[in-house]
């Protein structure tokens, strides 16, 4: 490699001695590391990224977040193995759940809620109307029920069809609900005998009340 020389006014090329293979890569390469940064040399001014795998410094190894995660998860299911830590998975939303199903003459309000009145098994054949009154508890999802009553004879004599029970987002502690069966749309030669009222949660058979319609019952 030669370069120039100023010498009485004239240039001439004076050579330099060569430079090892060690000597070269040293200069071209810049020897300052700071973090995951490299200094830039004079020739790259403004220029800054991070390391390369290549590039990486001498100084230390950096432990992937993927290691770290996957030496917690088993630091958790060792610790799991030996009964210091349990798990138990989120608890789905409760209710509701059936207290109370029974057939009355009629209902009346008890104070927010509902009460039955003249509840029993045996009614009189002369009865308007009966209710199907269902109570139930711990209701924390919006839920549906329907009344389904059937006549001695098997046939289906009314369908309520879905009635929705709102929670909007809240725990209700108690839930009170009804259906009403008007017997006057019933021929009285089929409203003797037994009678069968089924209530429905969510398409699926919740509870079972059955009921006789005996002549000479009280009312």
């Amino acid at each position: 490699m030669t370069r120039p020389e100023r010498t009485g006014g004239r240039a001439r090329a004076a050579r330099l001695p060569a430079k090892s293979g060690l000597e070269k890569k040293a200069a071209r390469r810049p020897k300052d590391f700071i973090g995951l940064r490299r200094t830039v040399a004079a020739f790259q001014s403004g220029l800054a990224r991070p390391h390369s795998k290549k590039e990486r410094p001498r100084g230390g190894r950096l432990i992937k977040p993927v290691t770290v995660l996957i030496s917690f998860f088993c630091c958790l299911l060792i610790l799991g193995a030996s009964g210091c830590v349990t798990f138990r998975p989120a608890a789905r939303a409760s209710g509701p759940e059936v207290e109370e199903f029974l057939v009355c003459l009629g209902v009346a309000p008890a104070g927010e809620l509902l009460a039955p009145r003249g509840a029993g098994e045996v009614f009189d054949p002369g009865a308007e109307s009966l209710y199907a009154f269902v109570r139930l508890r711990d209701v924390g999802r919006d839920s549906r029920l329907c009344w389904r009553w059937y006549a001695p004879d098997g046939a289906l004599a009314r369908d309520s069809g879905p009635v929705a029970v709102r929670t909007d987002g809240r725990l209700l502690a108690e839930v009170t609900a009804f259906d009403r069966l008007d017997l006057g749309t019933v021929p009285p030669a089929r409203r003797r005998g037994a009678w069968t009222v089924v209530l429905f949660l969510e398409e699926e058979a919740g509870s079972v009340r059955t009921f006789l319609l005996k002549p000479g019952s009280a009312l």
